[in-house]
């Protein structure tokens, strides 16, 4: 892996972190007088050339309603562009981000 793949990875799963917290998909734990708050885990992040998009696979956390993933799906696209899809029930799911538009039918 050369550094501007490292980067782009770090950077996705960076951006993931932000869409969790603007959806409150994360759960939060007191240590001492800090609060500590725990994301769905980013399990990787793969750019698709070929396929012109990048596919980001995440799991939730066991107690987190999946159905909450589905109604925040605005918080995704504020995030990554209306270009997404989100595919995936239970526990894990995949997030495809293309970089051209889709098309529409």
């Amino acid at each position: 892996m050369d550094y501007k793949e490292m980067l782009f990875q770090m950077n996705m799963k960076r951006k993931m972190k932000d869409c969790f917290r603007a959806a409150n998909l994360y759960f939060t734990s007191k240590l001492g007088d800090k609060t500590i708050y725990i994301y769905p885990k980013v399990h990787s992040v793969i750019k698709k050339d070929e396929e012109n998009c990048t596919e980001i696979t995440f799991t939730l956390m066991n107690g987190l309603d999946p159905t909450e993933v589905k109604k925040k799906m605005f918080a995704f696209q504020q995030v990554f562009g209306r270009s997404i899809e989100l595919k995936g029930e239970i526990k894990k799911f995949v997030l495809y981000i293309y970089h051209n538009p889709l098309k529409s039918n």
